[in-house]
Protein backbone atom coordinates (compact mmCIF):
# COMPACT_ATOMS: atom_id res chain seq x y z
CA UNK A 1 0.00 0.00 0.00
CA UNK A 2 2.84 2.28 -0.91
CA UNK A 3 2.00 5.97 -0.98
CA UNK A 4 -1.01 5.74 1.31
CA UNK A 5 -0.42 7.28 4.72
CA UNK A 6 -2.87 7.02 7.57
CA UNK A 7 -0.40 8.33 10.16
CA UNK A 8 -2.24 9.60 13.19
CA UNK A 9 -5.64 8.46 11.97
CA UNK A 10 -7.76 6.18 14.10
CA UNK A 11 -9.56 3.52 12.05
CA UNK A 12 -12.27 1.21 13.37
CA UNK A 13 -12.20 -2.20 11.69
CA UNK A 14 -15.11 -4.50 12.45
CA UNK A 15 -14.44 -7.88 10.88
CA UNK A 16 -15.22 -11.26 12.44
CA UNK A 17 -13.49 -13.56 9.94
CA UNK A 18 -10.37 -14.95 11.64
CA UNK A 19 -8.45 -15.24 8.38
CA UNK A 20 -9.36 -11.80 7.04
CA UNK A 21 -9.22 -9.57 10.12
CA UNK A 22 -5.46 -9.89 10.79
CA UNK A 23 -4.62 -9.15 7.14
CA UNK A 24 -6.80 -6.04 7.15
CA UNK A 25 -5.48 -4.82 10.51
CA UNK A 26 -1.88 -5.33 9.37
CA UNK A 27 -2.44 -3.39 6.14
CA UNK A 28 -3.86 -0.42 8.04
CA UNK A 29 -1.11 -0.54 10.67
CA UNK A 30 1.55 -0.61 7.94
CA UNK A 31 -0.05 2.54 6.52
CA UNK A 32 0.41 4.19 9.94
CA UNK A 33 -3.14 3.97 11.28
CA UNK A 34 -4.09 3.47 14.88
CA UNK A 35 -6.37 0.45 14.54
CA UNK A 36 -9.30 -0.45 16.78
CA UNK A 37 -10.39 -3.95 15.87
CA UNK A 38 -13.31 -5.34 17.86
CA UNK A 39 -14.68 -8.56 16.42
CA UNK A 40 -18.31 -8.03 17.34
CA UNK A 41 -20.95 -5.36 16.96
CA UNK A 42 -21.45 -5.23 20.73
CA UNK A 43 -17.80 -4.32 21.23
CA UNK A 44 -17.67 -1.93 18.27
CA UNK A 45 -20.61 0.35 19.11
CA UNK A 46 -19.11 1.97 22.25
CA UNK A 47 -15.89 2.73 20.36
CA UNK A 48 -17.77 5.03 18.00
CA UNK A 49 -18.51 7.37 20.89
CA UNK A 50 -15.33 6.96 22.94
CA UNK A 51 -12.62 7.51 20.36
CA UNK A 52 -12.02 10.14 17.74
CA UNK A 53 -12.31 7.98 14.66
CA UNK A 54 -11.17 9.08 11.22
CA UNK A 55 -13.06 6.31 9.40
CA UNK A 56 -14.43 2.80 9.76
CA UNK A 57 -14.31 -0.41 7.75
CA UNK A 58 -17.30 -2.60 8.54
CA UNK A 59 -18.17 -6.17 7.64
CA UNK A 60 -21.93 -6.14 7.09
CA UNK A 61 -22.42 -9.83 7.83
CA UNK A 62 -21.30 -10.29 11.43
CA UNK A 63 -22.63 -13.63 12.54
CA UNK A 64 -26.41 -13.56 12.72
CA UNK A 65 -26.50 -9.74 12.66
CA UNK A 66 -25.99 -7.03 10.10
CA UNK A 67 -24.20 -3.76 10.70
CA UNK A 68 -27.03 -1.31 9.93
CA UNK A 69 -27.28 -0.01 13.52
CA UNK A 70 -23.52 0.47 13.79
CA UNK A 71 -23.37 2.29 10.45
CA UNK A 72 -26.26 4.52 11.47
CA UNK A 73 -24.30 5.40 14.63
CA UNK A 74 -21.21 6.15 12.53
CA UNK A 75 -23.33 8.48 10.37
CA UNK A 76 -24.69 10.25 13.45
CA UNK A 77 -21.10 10.94 14.54
CA UNK A 78 -20.11 12.00 10.97
CA UNK A 79 -17.58 9.19 10.63
CA UNK A 80 -17.14 7.97 7.05
CA UNK A 81 -17.33 4.20 6.61
CA UNK A 82 -16.87 1.65 3.91
CA UNK A 83 -18.33 -1.86 3.73
CA UNK A 84 -15.93 -4.76 3.89
CA UNK A 85 -17.90 -7.71 2.69
CA UNK A 86 -18.07 -10.36 0.05
CA UNK A 87 -21.86 -10.10 -0.06
CA UNK A 88 -24.06 -7.58 -1.87
CA UNK A 89 -26.38 -6.68 1.06
CA UNK A 90 -29.05 -5.38 -1.27
CA UNK A 91 -31.60 -5.51 1.54
CA UNK A 92 -29.49 -3.39 3.85
CA UNK A 93 -30.77 0.15 4.31
CA UNK A 94 -27.26 1.28 5.14
CA UNK A 95 -26.01 0.08 1.78
CA UNK A 96 -28.08 2.80 0.13
CA UNK A 97 -26.22 5.51 2.08
CA UNK A 98 -22.76 3.96 2.17
CA UNK A 99 -19.74 6.19 1.56
CA UNK A 100 -18.16 3.80 -0.92
CA UNK A 101 -19.58 1.00 -2.99
CA UNK A 102 -16.94 -1.64 -3.51
CA UNK A 103 -16.05 -5.14 -2.61
CA UNK A 104 -13.19 -4.35 -0.22
CA UNK A 105 -12.15 -7.93 0.21
CA UNK A 106 -10.74 -7.75 -3.28
CA UNK A 107 -9.21 -4.29 -2.98
CA UNK A 108 -7.58 -3.41 0.35
CA UNK A 109 -5.52 -0.70 -1.39
CA UNK A 110 -8.73 1.09 -2.44
CA UNK A 111 -10.03 0.84 1.12
CA UNK A 112 -6.83 2.39 2.47
CA UNK A 113 -7.06 5.25 -0.03
CA UNK A 114 -10.71 5.85 0.95
CA UNK A 115 -9.81 6.04 4.64
CA UNK A 116 -6.90 8.36 3.84
CA UNK A 117 -9.30 10.68 2.01
CA UNK A 118 -7.68 10.15 -1.40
Amino acid sequence: MQGTSLAGRSILIVEDERLIAPHLVKAFQQAGAIVLAPRSLDNATPLVEQDELSAAVVDFGLGAHNADALCLRLEQWNIPFVPHSGYSHRGSETRQRCHADLNCRRDVAHTLRFCAGK
